[in-house]
């Protein structure tokens, strides 16, 4: 039941919580660390996994050896590379401008990643800092000539294409 803290939810399935090193709520590719174990089951918790210290290892990270599978597995056709790479190097404004705010933090890019490079917890914290350096009056979507444009997604020209011969019918 909603409420329900996820330590009593995994005593339940008899979990061996003497050897569970990390929890994640959701899923394995779109979850959350969990931190605190009396945290609460809610609506959203979808699911509950517990690894043991051998299987939550983290791999290994190697230099990037621009082989595109990151690109090609972003459903929203970004440039998960470029944006590790600018955030990286401090360069928030490059991310801005690779639409870094537009990742949806699937996880695809970094589970393709023959380098295992963390790319998406390193674009989910350029977001964030993106997101802490945005004046409060300001938009939280794209925005070209003072209109909103909540469809702006990733490297998409097509999609700008499409509304500007919209706005010249109308």
């Amino acid at each position: 039941p909603l409420g329900t803290p996820v330590l009593d939810l995994l005593e339940y399935c008899h979990t061996d919580l003497e050897n569970a090193s990390k929890l994640i709520v959701g899923g394995p590719m779109m979850g959350k660390a969990l931190w605190k174990d009396r945290a609460p089951v809610t609506k959203g918790t979808s699911a509950v996994l517990a690894f043991d210290r051998r299987s939550s290892k983290k791999a290994d990270e190697s230099p990037c050896i621009r082989c595109g599978r990151c690109i090609a597995a972003c459903p929203m056709h970004l440039m998960p590379r470029e944006l590790f790479r600018a955030y990286m190097k401090g360069d928030l404004e490059k991310c801005r401008a690779l639409y870094a705010t537009s990742c949806v933090e699937c996880g695809s890019c970094s589970y393709s990643c023959p380098a295992k490079l963390d790319l998406t917890q390193a674009i989910a914290a350029a977001k964030q800092q993106l997101r802490a350096k945005r004046p409060p009056s300001a938009p939280a979507v794209a925005t070209e000539g003072g209109k909103e444009n909540s469809s702006c997604t990733g490297n998409a020209p097509e999609i700008k294409e499409k509304e500007e011969l919209a706005d010249k019918k109308s």
